[in-house]
Order: structure tokens, then sequence, then C-alpha cells
């Protein structure tokens, strides 16, 4: 069993934002959607893991736009699991079009057994004989944010509602992505001209929290953010670059 997946798709209108461009909030989605298929045809996907009562998690996801491409635009999506370590596997992405790679990406994936709340090794869940695709488009390591937002600018709020949660019943990890580039304008994102994205989750969130977004210069370019609930916790770390 070969552990690859790619996908031929068109770059539709729900794929683009303002600019009738791919944007990265699309790009996010568009990699957990393959991620979703391709655990589904190697047998780790959804159904047959709550049946065993565990549950993919992500802990971290990078994601590049190297360029944009405009609304149908003919596309390849291709998706791996590396070789899975202790206790994470990463996930590795690509999408490219006309021969050229536009957007790259990683995420970082647990096994949760839901009843006891344990992690589970990844390597007892991939069946047996598969052949992993070490081919490593995005090599650079996840970073190590300050998680100190103490004098940090509030800029946007968010309530959870049901259209943000998964099937776990928490928010869904790109519902955050898509929350944090709401407290933005247009003419904000414009200016920014985002094309990375890196994020780190740190607790879930449920139907009726409220988010708080806040954001402070990253030491190494780019704005480092924060969604904490009302009571402070954290429940989402992110750089936009």
């Amino acid at each position: 069993m070969h552990n690859r997946l790619d996908i031929a798709f068109t770059i539709n209108a729900s794929h683009c934002d303002h600019t009738g461009t791919l944007s990265l909030p699309s790009v996010s989605e568009l990699f957990m959607d393959a991620a979703t298929l391709h655990a589904e045809k190697i047998n780790v996907g959804m159904k047959k893991m709550m049946e065993q009562d565990l549950f993919w998690i992500t802990s971290k996801m990078m994601v590049e736009l190297k360029s944009r491409p405009e609304m149908m635009t003919e596309a390849e999506l291709s998706t791996w699991p590396m070789s899975p370590e202790r206790v994470r596997c990463d996930r590795e992405y690509r999408i490219t079009s006309g021969g050229e790679m536009i957007a790259r990406g990683k995420t970082e994936w647990a096994v949760l057994n839901m009843k006891t709340q344990r992690i589970v090794p990844p390597a007892s869940i991939f069946p047996e004989g598969i052949l992993y695709t070490e081919e490593d488009v995005f090599p650079e390591l996840f970073s190590r944010f300050d998680r100190d937002f103490t004098d940090a600018e509030e800029f946007g709020t968010h309530k959870i509602v049901s259209v943000d949660l998964d099937l776990g019943g928490h928010m869904n990890h790109v519902a955050y992505i898509r929350a944090l580039f709401a407290c933005f304008s247009s003419k904000e994102l414009d200016s920014c001209g985002f094309t990375t994205l890196e994020a780190h989750y740190a607790s879930q969130s449920y139907e009726g929290d409220t988010l708080h977004f806040l954001k402070k210069p990253a030491e190494n370019g780019g704005i480092l953010t924060a969604a904490v609930n009302d009571e402070r916790k954290a429940a989402f770390y992110a750089r936009l670059a």
C-alpha cells in the first residue's frame, strides 16, 4: 500500500478571497480535505478511528503560498504522511499548477484515545506494509513561539458557532484560521500581503465560547497572534508573514 494521494482540482470561487485568487485560509482547508480523504483510503479515516475510540488531532500547521493563482486555474494537490515518530506524525502537502509549485504545507498530528485521553503511538495506527514517501517539501522546523501576550493588542473577537465545529464537537483547526483572517479588513490584508502561516493549537474551544484575538510583532518578522477565551486561556497561536 502506497501512502501518497494526488488530486486534480480546479481553483473555484470558494477557494478565493476578495482578490479573486487562492487564499491562505482556503489552502489550509484544501489540505484538511485531502488529508481526510487520504486517511480513508489507507484505512485510518474518521469512522475507522472512532470505532476504536481514537481521534486524529492537529497540533501544528505550516502553510506557504508561493504564488496566488486566479479563479478557475487547474491544479493538482498531493499529500503524504512522513514516517511516524513516537508520539506524532507529520503530513506534507503540495499544490502545483503548470508544473510549478504554488503552495506547500505541513501538519503535525497526534492520535488521541478519547476514553483514556492519552496519546497513542501513530505507528500502531497505520496499516502494516504501508510504503512511506520520504519526499520532504517542507523541511523547516516548527517555531518556538513567545507565548507572553500580556501587553498585546486585541484586534478582534469571534464567537464560536455551529459551523465552526468538527466531529469531535470542538472548534475545527481550520476554523481558527478563518476567524483569524476575519479580524483583518480587506485593505489590511492587501497591505500586509501575507504568504506564510504557522499555527499552533494549545487547547480546545467549544460552541458558545468567545475568542479574543491578540497580536504583537514577531521577532523573526511578521506578526504573532493568539486566540484566548474570556478567562484568557490560549486556544491558538499563529505567526503570519
